[in-house]
């Protein structure tokens, strides 16, 4: 944002400042990365005017690029119960949500946006992106096979080569495999060559 549109809505917020072009002067500082200031005016302005919609969407804006992820959902999450049709929020809370792994909580979001806007494409992939890999997670859960989470175990590295190497495996798996049906106990356990 060029200096002077800065200085001019400063200028323009000073003459009015209980007026509602805060919300320009916080979007055109968040633009420029001045997030401190950014805040600062928008903190000032939603005191007079607290449900100012427009000022809550670059309040929201300016926590997700500051990386305030609490604050950003709280941010969006008001303007949807001020705008229950907010394109912006709808999907900023989606992605919030789908960044965080609560996939449940994206496609219901997602869903809201594609209420609202049907033809919305960032809104119908996400959506098949999350049922797909929810639909990959059932059959995984259904099928019984467990997910191995790698540990650190340290093999030794095969003749020739230098012996700080090291190999990572998988740990030995004992007692029952959870899943529909329960499989026979092992314990593999690794030799060296």
């Amino acid at each position: 944002m060029a200096a002077s549109e800065i200085e001019k809505l400063e200028r323009l917020v000073r003459e009015n400042p209980k007026g509602r072009l805060f919300a320009s002067l916080a979007d055109a500082y968040r633009k420029d990365g001045q997030f401190p200031k950014a805040l600062e005016v928008l903190e000032a302005g939603l005191k007079n005017h607290p449900d100012y919609v427009s000022a809550r969407v670059v309040l929201g804006r300016v926590h997700m690029t500051t990386g305030d992820r609490v604050k950003a959902r709280e941010a969006f999450s008001r303007v949807v119960e001020l705008d229950p049709e907010s394109v912006i929020a709808l999907k900023a809370l989606a992605d919030l949500a789908e960044e965080e792994g609560e996939s449940n909580e994206a496609l219901r979001w997602s869903g809201q946006l594609l209420t609202v806007d049907p033809g919305n494409d960032d809104a119908m992939k996400q959506q098949e992106r999350l049922t797909s890999a929810a639909k990959i997670h059932e059959d995984v859960r259904l099928s019984g096979i467990v997910p191995v989470v790698m540990e650190d175990v340290v093999l030794p590295g095969p003749v020739g080569v230098d012996p700080e190497a090291t190999v990572r495996a998988f740990p030995a798996i004992t007692g029952p495999i959870p899943g529909p049906t329960s499989a026979p106990t092992f314990n593999a356990a690794i030799e060296p060559l």
